[in-house]
């Protein structure tokens, strides 16, 4: 590891933004930021978007700025802007790179958009560890085209899923982590069968990617649990609190549901932005998706819409062609509480996703409710 940025982590820096001393490996070229040619790096693979957000933003990132803005997903609402001192990147992909055991002898995948957290934390990683990057354009199967061994790896689930069907190539991969939604259970246990290291993170912009991971395989964990000097609380409400110091981050309250089993560890539960009530019962979309994920093979949801009776109901979004839901309604009857299984199964052609791929709850409910 970089012994300025080691610093970071044991509060020795003078609190300087240094971008003189900034080196990257991209796809086995080195690189020291300050003595780039954008232009030319531009044309490495000219009008190619997703190597323009790269560019775009290692440029911010060599500035003297000693701060960064970043565009949050809007999986929850309005996109945002947040502005962050450079060196919390830095912590937060110290301690990543730590728990992964990366270094200059590694060989990481970027294969997320360089417009949001999750890219462009690969991308610090590879600048505090010194690992060789390779850089893909991003697609729903970044590993078709691999031909090299790769240590680690950050997808989102759709990525997961697609490249499951072609294992060979999978393999070549050796880490992965796995943001911006929920795996669903037959991919889960798909991983497990795969000699990978994977696990689920727990992130958000604020954040800087990743405060908390859970282990899919090779042995699913039921909990989250933080990196190295996070801790989290709940308030009554149930939502989550983080504790995180080392960003500044002395309480940060989100909108997510969770059980606090310790300090550093924690089970998700769902948003409490997306808790439907149903006749003066709470039901969490999100753990009733998974409870339900093994009768699904196609994308599904489960939102809240208005009802006379009961204020408001939980219905079954499923993605693509409608068919004959009756044994789908039988399973789910037979499996759920009464007041938590969903009273319509509808369909939609595509849902409406983030730039990250998230499902857009509040946009596919406004769809239902115009019509």
């Amino acid at each position: 590891m970089v012994k300025e940025t080691e610093k970071l982590l044991n509060g020795d820096m003078d609190g300087k933004w240094k971008p003189e001393n900034e080196t990257l490996t991209l796809n086995h070229q080195t690189y020291r930021l300050s003595e780039v040619d954008w232009e030319a790096f531009n044309q490495i693979y000219p009008n190619a978007l997703w190597w323009q957000a790269i560019s775009r933003f290692l440029q911010k990132w060599a500035n003297a700025s000693s701060t960064i803005t970043l565009k949050t997903s809007g999986s929850t609402g309005t996109p945002k802007l947040v502005e962050v001192p450079k060196k919390y990147l830095q912590i937060s992909a110290i301690k990543t790179c730590q728990f992964f055991n990366l270094d200059a002898s590694s060989t990481g995948l970027l294969c997320l958009s360089a417009e949001y957290i999750a890219g462009q934390m690969m991308l610090v990683r590879a600048m505090v560890s010194g690992m060789d990057l390779i850089c893909v354009e991003p697609n729903s199967n970044p590993v078709l085209e691999l031909d090299q061994p790769i240590d680690f790896a950050a997808m989102v689930p759709l990525q997961v899923k697609q490249s499951l069907e072609t294992p060979v190539k999978l393999l070549h991969v050796k880490q992965i982590i796995i943001g911006g939604g929920t795996l669903d259970a037959v991919d889960s246990v798909e991983l497990s069968q795969l000699p990978i290291i994977t696990y689920e993170t727990f992130g958000m912009t604020e954040t800087l990617s990743h405060i908390a991971l859970k282990m899919v395989a090779p042995k699913k964990q039921k909990f989250f649990s933080t990196l190295s000097g996070i801790t989290v609380s709940r308030n009554g409400d149930n939502q989550l609190i983080i504790h995180y110091p080392e960003l500044g981050i002395e309480q940060l309250l989100t909108n997510d549901l969770v059980e606090i089993i310790n300090p550093s560890t924690f089970k998700w539960l769902g948003r409490a932005d997306f808790v439907i009530n149903s006749g003066g019962v709470k039901i969490s979309p999100e753990s009733l998706e998974e409870k339900i994920a093994p009768f699904i093979s196609q994308s599904f949801c489960v939102i809240g819409v208005p009802d006379e009776k009961l204020g408001e109901k939980a219905i079954l979004v499923l993605e693509g062609k409608s068919f004959n839901t009756m044994k789908l309604f039988g399973q789910m009857k037979q499996l759920l509480p009464t007041f938590h299984c969903p009273k319509e199964i509808r369909f939609i052609e595509n849902f409406p996703l983030t730039a990250t791929g998230k499902i857009q709850r509040m946009e596919l409910k406004n769809k239902f409710l115009a019509k």
